[in-house]
């Protein structure tokens, strides 16, 4: 050969390296791509999944909240069943790979004998039945053991929360919730690790199916070479093929049994997504208007879903506009279910509530909702500045809330004092939960809260024991206050603190679901009646 043609034969190879180089490049480059367009549609899938059931969440009724079987819905939609979609989308282009790969390596295995095909079927069969049978049985485990799930993961959020964290210090019972949180993830394990132990066991006998019909197909592969039927070239190739078939068919029943098992775990968030609302809807409901005269009730009866307890019984009411109404009785006796009815929160079992002509049942929600506002005893704090701690009662959060009207409302709740006090007033983030937040004081934080029922602007204003955290002095300066809020409102205070209500209009006695008195607070103390009795109880 001459140095020319050796010269053309080298620059041929090198070419051919740099397509080999091109080649290798090309799949990298798809494979990354692949891996970003996966990364990124499993975000997608993701958000949009949670924005759904945020949808849903926020617009389910009060009562699911109430009911243990909700929770466990939500957990199992929030720790599976999220995370699902995009895995069934992976499941289904690994099956149609795995197909193809499959179906390319049949001709060269008909070959050697038609039976090859059907041995590899008949062997990966056992394998997918164990597969399918314990992935259900993982299904209704985990189904089952949703409570114990939350339970545990309630445990450890009392332990770890800075909620609990004084509380659990002085208490000192740390060392037994967390005893109890072990107890509960031992028994998990040890029944999850039952499962896995049969699903491991029960693989190894179908796998060992495989290894017989594996060895059977060599030697009759081997037998054939002996025969001289086919090369030993030809053993080496079909023995390739069948372990590449063999490996194929396998992922096919591997992806068919996790599209299965994916789409058992998603049937979560579709139990969670066709919940509906227990709430009695009208085809065309009435946008409420502005309050002109009263809200009746009008011989209400109600107990709660799933309950036969009658909570309320035969309550006849009318709450007016302008005047101040205070609720009392002691703890049991429906004061609490009667605001959850006067929100909507529940229908009654019986009776009706009307806002001024239009019945509830005919009425908007959202126009009801926007027309009330409450602040519970158990208030809710949140980790924002300020003024959106203010102004999240009546718009959505932004920058350019109205600054006068939310001073105005916590000058009413006496919240102002303590705001000029801080370093950046109303912008100041309140809470350790995030960089440059201070804490405040149980008083200072409900001070917060009323001031937030104070901005939205309501026609209907419920306060729960508004005033349980504040200093005597500053309750009386709200208590001043409430007046001059109530002249075109309806103002609802429930208290245990029976001297602050002496200035409502009308003060309503509870007792075991029944209005048992009510009137002015001069008439009831002339009264022989429970109102009478709690208020010399609280002089002592």
């Amino acid at each position: 050969m001459t140095l020319r043609s050796q010269e053309v034969s080298f620059d041929y190879i090198l070419w051919l390296m740099i397509g080999l180089g091109g080649v290798y490049l090309v799949q990298i480059i798809i494979q990354n791509v692949q891996q970003l367009v996966s990364e990124s549609q499993q975000q997608k899938v993701s958000d949009s999944l949670s924005v759904k059931v945020i949808d849903k969440a926020i617009n389910l009724d009060i009562s699911f909240y109430e009911n243990p079987a909700f929770y466990d819905t939500l957990h199992l939609t929030q720790s599976q069943a999220m995370y699902k979609p995009i895995r069934i989308l992976q499941n289904l282009t690994d099956l149609m790979r795995h197909i193809f790969t499959l179906l390319s390596l049949s001709a060269l295995l008909l070959l050697l004998h038609w039976s090859i095909g059907l041995v590899l079927i008949i062997c990966a069969i056992p394998v997918a039945f164990v597969k399918l049978y314990y992935s259900k049985k993982l299904f209704l485990w985990e189904k089952q053991r949703a409570f114990l799930q939350r339970q545990s993961n309630y445990f450890n959020r009392i332990l770890t929360s800075d909620r609990y964290a004084k509380e659990l210090r002085i208490f000192g019972y740390g060392e037994k919730l967390k005893n109890q949180f072990v107890t509960i993830r031992e028994r998990l394990y040890g029944e999850k690790y039952k499962i896995g132990k049969g699903t491991a066991q029960s693989s190894i006998l179908a796998k060992s199916l495989e290894i017989i019909a594996l060895v059977g197909v060599f030697t009759f592969t081997a037998w054939r070479a002996v025969q001289g039927h086919i090369t030993v070239g030809d053993v080496v190739m079909y023995f390739q093929a069948f372990q590449k078939g063999q490996s194929s068919i396998q992922s096919v029943m591997a992806s068919w049994v996790s599209l299965y098992s994916n789409r058992l775990f998603i049937s979560h968030l579709f139990d969670l997504l066709e919940l509906e609302s227990r709430l009695e809807t009208v085809d065309n409901p009435i946008v409420l208007k502005p309050l002109t005269h009263q809200i009746e009730l009008s011989g209400v009866h109600f107990h709660y879903p799933d309950h036969d307890k009658t909570v309320l019984n035969d309550v006849n009411l009318t709450f007016e506009k302008g005047k101040i109404y205070a609720l009392v009785g002691e703890n049991g006796s429906g004061k609490t279910s009667l605001i959850k009815l006067l929100c909507r929160f529940y229908d009654p079992s019986e009776g009706t509530i009307s806002w001024d002509n239009v019945e509830y049942k005919q009425a908007s929600l959202d126009s009801l909702y926007d027309k009330i506002t409450v602040i519970h005893q158990d208030f809710r704090t949140y980790q924002m500045t300020v003024g959106e701690n203010i102004e999240i009662s009546d718009s959505s959060l932004d920058d350019n809330y109205d600054q006068a009207r939310v001073r105005h409302a916590a000058i009413s709740a006496g919240a102002d004092e303590f705001i000029s006090t801080l370093s950046e007033g109303y912008e100041q983030k309140v809470g350790r939960w995030f960089n440059n937040g201070v804490e405040l004081s149980g008083g200072q934080w409900q001070k917060l809260a009323l001031s937030r029922a104070f901005y939205k602007k309501a026609d209907v204003i419920v306060l729960d024991e508004p005033t349980s955290s504040i200093d005597p002095i500053s309750e009386a300066k709200i208590f001043d206050n409430l007046r001059s809020i109530a002249e075109d409102k309806i103002l609802i205070l429930i208290s245990h603190r029976i001297y602050n209500l002496e200035s409502a209009d009308e003060i309503i006695v509870f007792d075991d679901g029944r209005v048992v008195q009510h009137g002015g607070h001069n008439d009831l103390i002339s009264q022989e009646g429970l109102y009478r009795k709690m208020y010399h109880s609280q002089k002592r």
